[in-house]
């Protein structure tokens, strides 16, 4: 009966450990898609605002916070509706610039950028972080596009320009021919140009018949008394780079008759002004831009001296 127990337990062990799995160190898979850009105005108010608003030459930067990717990359592509109706997007060529790693720029607009510029990043770039910024005005979108080798979900959160509140907006990566799996991120740019005060004057209310202004020196018109010229804010013509106001002033720079033009202001984009008196006047041109519903959006105003002098004899 003993012989008979140890030959049971001798088959119970062997049929234990044949049975048992060789142990396996579980694979570590770590897939998660993120990205963290310093994109608002001037320091304030939360990350990766889309769309973001900016104006020219304001240094902005993003990373991306992913783990686990096959492979990775950034490219930036421009409207070329210029924002009116639906987008047509065409990869940008030359009109963002990337700066070198570690120039801390802070959020001012800096006269000349050529000696931060790495110029051996490109528009479609596989960079980690990159620190860009728009040397034109229009509307942009930077895309990142990350591939894995597992399906993901992932979240993004946005914030609603508008309303002001964030939103958790829900995403799957998508399946490719490669049998792997696509995150496509879009975020879109919308640039404003640093306002650029211009001014034309006409002889005729059509606009046809220019004085042409030297921009050198001062351009002097001389004008009888009771006469009319038109002056049209030439800023700029499209949504980026023209101003929502502008306030014509007259100043009477020598003559007894401060009040010899008229009206001595207008808010017009085409402004008539009468000169009634005789003297000496200059205008100056405050042209404004702003939009007080969008959180974040670039609001500036300009005010020039026209290189201009009216002598009303």
């Amino acid at each position: 009966m003993k012989k008979i127990n140890i030959l049971l337990f001798a088959f119970m062990a062997v049929t234990f450990f044949s049975c048992k799995k060789e142990y396996v160190e579980p694979e570590f898979k770590t897939e998660f898609f993120g990205i963290y850009g310093s994109m608002y105005k001037h320091g304030d108010g939360p990350a990766n605002i889309n769309p973001t608003y900016l104006e020219t030459y304001k240094n902005a930067g993003i990373m991306d916070i992913s783990q686990g990717f096959l492979s990775h990359e950034w490219s930036f592509w421009k409207d070329v509706n210029n924002g009116e109706g639906e987008p047509d997007w065409v990869l940008v060529n030359d009109e963002v610039k990337f700066l070198k790693e570690g120039s801390n720029l802070g959020y001012q607009t800096i006269k000349d950028f050529t000696p931060y510029y790495d110029l051996n990043i490109k528009p479609v770039n596989s960079e980690d972080q990159i620190n860009f910024i728009f040397e034109k005005g229009g509307k942009y979108k930077l895309t990142i596009n990350n591939t894995y080798r597992n399906q993901i979900d992932y979240i993004m959160e946005e914030p609603y320009t508008i309303l002001g509140y964030n939103v958790n907006r829900y995403y799957k990566a998508q399946p490719t021919d490669n049998n792997e799996f696509l995150v496509d991120h879009s975020l879109e740019f919308e640039i404003y140009d640093t306002l650029n005060v211009k001014a034309q004057v006409f002889e005729d209310a059509e606009c046809t018949i220019e004085k042409p202004l030297t921009p050198e020196g001062i351009t002097q018109i001389a004008v009888s008394q009771g006469s009319t010229l038109y002056f049209k804010d030439a800023t700029g013509t499209s949504k980026y780079d023209s101003g929502t106001s502008r306030d014509w002033n007259w100043t009477c720079i020598e003559g007894d008759n401060l009040e010899g033009v008229i009206p001595s202001t207008s808010t017009d984009l085409v402004s008539a002004f009468i000169f009634s008196a005789k003297g000496k006047y200059q205008v100056s041109l405050h042209v404004k831009r702003e939009n007080l519903a969008i959180q974040n959006f670039p609001n500036s105003e300009r005010t020039k001296t026209l290189p201009l002098t009216v002598i009303v004899e």
